[in-house]
């Protein structure tokens, strides 16, 4: 999830959705925007956004390493830079 998409019209031409709100400084990146109708009202997340949630992580780390995602932690160098390694942190 980096990216946010308005709900908003893409055809009409109105500034003020498209324009970076002052309370989405330093969450929403102000420079990349995908060019045409779309500008402004896709945005993407700023790099050092940090998405939290009051959600309870224990059984959501569960559900993962049920699914088999294995612990960053017990993986060695190799494991980490293989072709199908993905990382979630």
């Amino acid at each position: 999830m980096t990216k946010i998409s308005s709900q908003f019209e893409k055809s009409r031409k109105v500034s003020g959705p498209r324009a970076l709100q002052p309370s989405q400084w330093g969450m929403l990146c102000p420079s990349d925007t995908p060019e045409g109708e779309a500008c402004g009202l896709v945005k993407n997340l700023a790099l050092m956004t940090h998405v939290t949630t009051d959600d309870e992580e224990g059984p959501l780390i569960s559900l993962c390493y049920s699914l088999g995602v294995e612990d960053l932690e017990l993986l060695s160098g190799d494991d980490l830079h293989a072709q199908s390694s993905f990382l979630i942190i």
